[in-house]
């Protein structure tokens, strides 16, 4: 059995969504389901070419930019037909918010083949930006059409199910299959204990959108210096269009020796800032952050968390209050701070969140035991007409 990935984008670009498409990929590989992606690149002005990452055969079309989060380019329909004359896979794998999926809809080729869709988020959230909501009624029936045509849809948890208003009318042809990645550290990752002497790490990694709720971690970083705790350090990675925005912030609120912006990191860099964290923080404020595969990094690390409770999003399902972290109310900075501050106070708890994380990842957030789930999917889906 072949199946094609189609994605948004693939390493060296960090993303949840990419990270993970890529290790099912290789993951399903090993278990004797051949596996390729088609994907944009993520730098403007680049020729279509063919990689071999990790051995998982790699496509990646030209793109010209982003508009309204989506990638530019006109040309993946003519692509995809290429790329499928060529590899010539059973099954077409869509990860979904995807624009360039709606390519398929018009390919002869693709609608030949049976589709099993990933959906990872929602396009719109409650706070989405108007531009977005203003749009959705043209992406909606698109959208639509590729859920009327894939066999099996697949969510990422089962909160994210029952909230999904786009899968609420399909819920017959869904199945919850939670999100896995690779070990990023290995099965010996060891949590750290943090002296009382010593700063406490806090980590976000994600692209600094508005649905991320930067600017409530930082407004927390201020409440707490104001109390006197300014031993509590905030690394952000990753790059987007709040940067100016946030680095402002940071600035005006005298935060400048407590929280620095990163940009984009390597590879090793990233690994590197998992491995000085005492915490992660996810402070999402809405469902567009359907999972965050960041907190499976972390735990694979021995790293815990603090999230928000956005209801239907898997955040505070990963995350387990109190055993593997904390959860906090979105869009409040005073949570955030009174869950910073616990942890700050509290070495060892701090210390047996980290060892619960990384068993919860050993337990349930291993590639491979996705991989076979997935596996089983596209058997029922091959044998269907």
């Amino acid at each position: 059995m072949k199946v094609l990935h189609i994605g948004k984008y693939s390493p060296p670009f960090f993303g949840g969504i990419e990270n993970f498409m890529m290790d099912l990929g290789q993951a399903c590989d090993a278990q004797n389901v051949k596996s390729a992606a088609i994907v944009h690149h993520h730098q403007a002005g680049q020729k279509f070419d063919k990689r071999d990452i990790d051995g998982m055969t790699v496509y990646r079309v030209p793109c010209y930019g982003q508009l309204m989060f989506a990638p530019v380019s006109p040309a993946f329909g003519f692509y995809l037909n290429k790329v499928i004359d060529e590899f010539k896979p059973d099954i077409l794998h869509f990860h979904m918010p995807n624009t360039s999926a709606f390519f398929a809809l018009f390919s002869a080729k693709a609608r030949a083949l049976k589709w099993v869709v990933h959906w990872h988020s929602d396009v719109l959230g409650d706070d989405s930006p108007w531009f977005l909501r203003a749009f959705y009624p043209f992406y909606r029936p698109l959208e639509s059409w590729v859920l009327k045509r894939a066999k099996k849809v697949i969510a990422t948890s089962a909160p994210y199910l029952q909230s999904s208003m786009a899968l609420k009318k399909i819920t017959n042809k869904c199945q919850v299959i939670e999100l896995g990645i690779k070990p990023r550290k290995g099965p010996a990752a060891q949590a750290r204990l943090r002296h009382e002497d010593q700063p406490l790490q806090l980590l976000v990694v994600g692209r600094l959108t508005y649905y991320k709720g930067h600017r409530f971690l930082i407004d927390a970083l201020l409440l707490l210096k104001r109390q006197g705790l300014t031993k509590i350090k905030l690394n952000i990675v990753g790059g987007g269009e709040l940067y100016e925005q946030l680095q402002q912030q940071v600035e005006q609120l005298g935060l400048s020796s407590q929280v620095l912006l990163h940009g984009k990191v390597s590879f090793d860099a990233l690994q590197s800032q998992f491995e000085q964290a005492h915490c992660v923080c996810l402070a999402s404020i809405e469902r567009t952050e359907a999972f965050g595969v960041v907190l499976m990094e972390a735990a694979s690390f021995a790293v815990p968390a603090i999230v928000t409770n956005v209801p239907g999003s898997g955040m505070s399902w990963a995350v387990q209050h109190g055993q593997t972290g904390l959860v906090v109310n979105r869009s409040d900075a005073q949570a955030l701070a009174n869950g910073i501050e616990d942890l700050y106070r509290n070495p060892q708890q701090l210390f047996d969140y980290a060892q619960a994380a990384h068993q919860r990842f050993l337990q349930h957030f291993q590639i491979e035991a996705v991989a076979s789930t997935t596996i089983e999917l596209y058997r029922s889906v091959s044998e269907q007409s």
